[in-house]
């Protein structure tokens, strides 16, 4: 009988994303979501992520934006298809929304 190999994303660091929240508590359930349902994951490509998650912007290098809490926050992550495992090499970010205000 052959091994039974779990099909799963791990995702790397959970860490940082924690060190994030703790920070930013706003964010921290957005966060949760996101991993939960990222490391139950199965995509073997980027059409597979946007299937998924349509508002994600695929760039490159195999890395993914994603957006976070109604796009508050951006996430960038590196993905090894071929091996199933995201990176999260650096914290998410502060979406910054300026809006002009006229007077008439």
């Amino acid at each position: 009988m052959g091994a039974s190999y779990d099909k799963s994303i791990r995702i790397l660091s959970r860490s940082t994303l924690r060190d994030f929240w703790e920070f930013h508590p706003d964010v921290e359930e957005a966060l949760k979501t996101w991993y939960c349902e990222v490391s139950h994951a199965d995509w073997q490509s980027p059409v597979d992520i946007k299937a998924a998650h349509g508002n994600a912007s695929i760039i490159a290098n195999n890395r993914v934006i994603s957006n976070i809490k109604n796009n508050t926050y951006r996430l960038i992550v590196a993905i090894r298809y071929d091996i199933g495992i995201i990176f999260v090499t650096t914290q998410p970010t502060l979406t910054v929304r300026l809006s002009a205000h006229v007077e008439a």
